[in-house]
């Protein structure tokens, strides 16, 4: 009778207050470490803002090519269009004829620094009227390269007034202009002694940002060979 009561005792339903309070609680220890050292949440934070400072320093430096990619890209555009302009401004250039005291004179100045002429390039604008003849000016001034144009026939046109004056190359801060005679350059052009105009136009850029110099060589279209003595 008594081990059939132990049997019965052994086998009896065990209530849930019974086991909350009979089972003993395990410590952190005893269930295999399953939390986190207050170094390891040191070290996690320490490779989380190592991840981050190379995250950021990513970003910027992605930034930082995307403006200098930018800033080439305008720079380049810039030089594209100077130099476009620059080509049909001078092979462009017409033998424009005055007549002083009875002696025909050549409206054409050819400077080192500086260059003036007459072209049939066709741009308008305040000042100017679309096609026809102008006298443009070219030279280095404060704002950078600059041209002056004055709608032919125009009193003084020589002069450096009036008409309008344009800011063509604000990033250049030199400009050298040389003149091809007979294969051979020249710092300087006076058409009215040789009677004619150059047969090309060397133009020398240099700019105030990190571009490297640009040099370009222009041909002087067909009125090359027209001579002041001519028929």
């Amino acid at each position: 009778m008594r081990s059939r009561s132990i049997t019965k005792e052994a086998h009896r339903p065990v209530s849930r207050h019974e086991s909350l309070h009979a089972a003993p609680y395990e410590t952190g220890d005893e269930m295999g470490g399953a939390g986190f050292t207050l170094i390891e949440v040191l070290l996690a934070l320490a490779i989380v803002g190592v991840l981050l400072v190379l995250l950021l320093s990513s970003v910027r430096l992605s930034v930082r090519s995307w403006d200098k990619g930018g800033g080439v890209a305008d720079a380049s555009g810039a030089s594209r269009m100077l130099v476009s302009l620059l080509s049909n401004d001078i092979g462009s250039a017409f033998p424009y004829l005055l007549r002083e005291g009875g002696v025909k004179k050549y409206l054409f100045f050819g400077g080192g620094k500086d260059l003036g002429f007459v072209t049939t390039a066709r741009r308008g604008g305040p000042g100017v009227p679309f096609g026809g003849l102008r006298w443009v000016y070219y030279s280095v001034r404060e704002g950078g390269l600059t041209v002056r144009e004055k709608a032919l026939p125009a009193p003084d046109v020589t002069d450096d007034s009036g008409g309008r004056l344009m800011e063509v190359g604000p990033s250049v801060r030199d400009v050298s202009f040389e003149y091809l005679d007979s294969g051979r350059w020249e710092d300087a052009w006076d058409a009215t002694a040789k009677k004619r105009l150059p047969q090309a136009v060397r133009v020398g850029l240099r700019f105030r940002d990190d571009r490297q110099p640009l040099r370009l060589t222009v041909p002087l279209g067909i009125y090359t060979g027209y001579r002041a003595d001519s028929p």
